[in-house]
């Protein structure tokens, strides 16, 4: 354990421990046990970090944390990889467990145990809420207002059913991860109004069966729903999304896209790998002009590809390994720049009558 200043961080680091003689673990357990249930300055402590790998148990009530008052970060990290959430490495929660967040600004809880956050919740300041492999049910229920809240991470909370209406508690999000939570079924329409969002992830939510019309989000660049084998309709895209750069839509349900596709005008690369049920491609795709990867691998039922009505400038790596295409359409040799045109495994395919001058076909 290492303290600075009048307890204004607590550290429990595995590493730090492997360093002392047998049974100092217990030594400093103990006394991380007197700070959170003594009057220990706690009025001057800025910052808790929990290591939870170490396999003891830490029992946290009510008491010991309502008198942290300044409380800025609150971090305890779990090395699920090594440990698989075993009992002897949880903490333990009192019933009406509460904690300061008045001045909390970062909060890192891997494991949380509990469905909700306390109900006195409410964080101002809060910056980064990194909950992953928790308990939760859902985020918060309560009207509060979260204007400094930068990121929410709930990787692989696999309880969480919902994501509420988070546009005026949160309006100024810049990431959410959701990856992994595989019980979600429904997720807010407003999510589509957060204008400041850069990153959404939502890989491998596999009960998610749709997602709401995507109407404002002007500042996303990474879009991902690879793995989301429940949904079957890539939403609707209202105006120009010019930022976006990346959508990875691998092994969804999906039969086709959208017209509203041709919107992505900055979009660098598109990710349909292993889309069983995917039968077409709309014509609009010709008009992302910005995009250089096209991934279709594996997709079972796609037996055509598009006529290029335009040219796509920037496209250099086309992936259609896998597929059933019997013809590729003459204006393929429109594609300027591609390099890789990937035709692996394409057993129907009958002949390619021309192709771009550049491109190192691969049908091995």
């Amino acid at each position: 354990m290492i303290c600075y200043d009048i307890w204004d961080m607590i550290l429990l680091d595995k590493n730090f421990l492997k360093t002392l003689e047998n049974g100092a673990d217990c030594v400093i357990l103990i006394l991380i046990s007197r700070v959170l249930t003594r009057k220990m300055g706690m009025e001057a402590i800025k910052g808790i970090l929990l290591d939870l790998s170490i396999p003891k148990w830490i029992h946290i009530t009510i008491e010991s944390l309502a008198m942290m008052k300044n409380l800025r970060l609150l971090k305890i990290l779990l090395d699920h990889e090594s440990t698989s959430m075993r009992d002897d490495y949880k903490v333990k929660l009192s019933k009406d467990f509460e904690f300061p967040s008045y001045e909390l600004r970062y909060l890192y809880w891997h494991g949380y145990p509990l469905e909700y956050l306390p109900s006195s919740f409410n964080a101002e300041d809060l910056v980064e809420l990194d909950m992953c492999y928790s308990s939760l049910k859902q985020l918060w229920e309560n009207d509060m207002l979260l204007e400094k809240l930068n990121t929410i991470r709930l990787s692989c909370s696999q309880h969480l059913i919902e994501i509420p209406d988070i546009s005026i508690s949160a309006p100024n999000l810049e990431k959410l991860i959701f990856d992994g939570c595989s019980s979600l079924l429904e997720v807010h329409p407003s999510i589509g109004k957060l204008n400041k969002l850069i990153l959404l992830n939502l890989k491998n939510c596999k009960k998610l069966v749709c997602f709401p019309c995507i109407i404002n989000m002007k500042a996303l660049q990474i879009l991902n729903f690879s793995g989301c084998s429940g949904l079957k309709k890539f939403p609707n895209i209202q105006g120009n999304m010019e930022n976006l750069l990346d959508l990875y839509l691998a092994s969804i349900a999906i039969e086709e896209l959208p017209s509203s596709i041709g919107h992505l005008t900055g979009l660098v690369l598109l990710d349909l790998k292993w889309c069983k049920n995917l039968k077409s491609l709309p014509t609009s795709i010709c008009k992302l002009k910005s995009l250089e990867y096209l991934f279709l691998s594996g997709c079972s039922k796609l037996e055509s590809f598009p006529e290029m009505m335009e040219n796509m400038d920037n496209l250099k790596e086309l992936l259609l390994d896998g597929t059933p295409i019997e013809v590729l359409p003459s204006s393929i040799e429109r594609l300027k720049v591609l390099i890789l045109l990937n035709l692996r495994k394409c057993k129907n395919l009958v002949s390619l009558s021309k192709k771009p001058p550049s491109v190192d076909i691969s049908r091995m």
